[in-house]
C-alpha cells in the first residue's frame, strides 16, 4: 500500500507462515514457511527459497541485504548462523555456549551483536570483518537472577542502544556508549 495507507494490494498467503522481514531494497520480502524462508520478489509476486537458512526461529538481515543471520538449537541451547542471500553453505557464528538470542547488526556490519539468555549483550565480527573468528566479547554487564533484557536495538549511527530490561515491570532504556582507552565502538 502507499505510505498514506492507499491502494493496499496482497502479494503473498501468509497462513502458517511467521513474521516476515524486509531487504534493504525495499523490492523483496523474506517470508517463513515451516522451516524454509522464501524470498518475495514484490512486483513479480514470484518466490524463491533461501537454500540452507532455518525459518523456525528468528532471522535477521544485515544492512547491505547479503546475509540472513537466523537462530537455531538442536535440542539444547541457541546458536546463530548466517548464510549468504545469494546462496552457499550456512556457516556457524555464535555456538551453543553462549545461548545466543536477539541477534541484530551494527549499522557497519562490522558487529554481530547477541543476548546470551536475555542476560547480557555479547559480540562477534560481522559481515564487514568477513565474519573472523573470534571469542564474543562482551558489551553490558548487568546482573541479577530475575533480570532480563530483551529485543535489543541499535540506533542507524551506531551511538545507542535501546532495550527493555526487566524483572516484575518493564523499564526502557536508552545506553550511550563513551569511548576508552581502547576507543572501543559499535560502528
Amino acid at each position: 500500500m502507499n505510505a498514506d495507507g492507499s491502494s493496499p494490494r496482497r502479494v503473498a498467503e501468509m497462513t502458517g507462515a511467521g513474521a516476515p522481514v524486509w531487504m534493504p531494497d525495499g523490492e523483496r520480502m523474506l517470508i517463513p514457511r515451516g522451516d524454509s524462508l522464501l524470498q518475495l520478489d514484490l512486483a513479480s509476486g514470484r518466490t524463491v527459497p533461501l537454500p540452507g537458512a532455518d525459518a523456525r526461529t528468528l532471522f535477521i538481515v544485515d544492512r547491505e541485504g547479503r546475509w540472513v543471520v537466523f537462530q537455531t538449537s538442536q535440542g539444547g541451547p541457541m546458536t546463530l548462523s548466517a548464510v549468504p542471500i545469494a546462496g552457499g553453505t550456512p556457516r556457524a557464528v555464535v555456538d551453543q555456549r553462549y545461548s545466543a538470542y536477539h541477534p541484530f547488526f551494527s549499522p557497519s556490519g562490522r558487529w554481530l551483536y547477541f543476548q546470551q539468555n536475555h542476560k547480557n549483550i555479547f559480540r562477534v565480527p560481522g559481515p564487514a570483518q568477513d565474519w573472523r573468528s573470534s571469542p564474543a566479547e562482551k558489551m553490558t554487564d548487568f546482573s541479577g537472577n530475575d533480570l532480563y533484557i530483551e529485543d535489543p536495538k541499535i540506533s542507524r549511527d551506531g551511538s545507542k542502544l535501546f532495550f527493555t530490561r526487566g524483572r516484575t515491570t518493564g523499564d526502557l532504556v536508552i545506553l550511550r556508549q563513551e569511548k576508552t582507552a581502547e576507543q572501543k565502538t559499535v560502528r
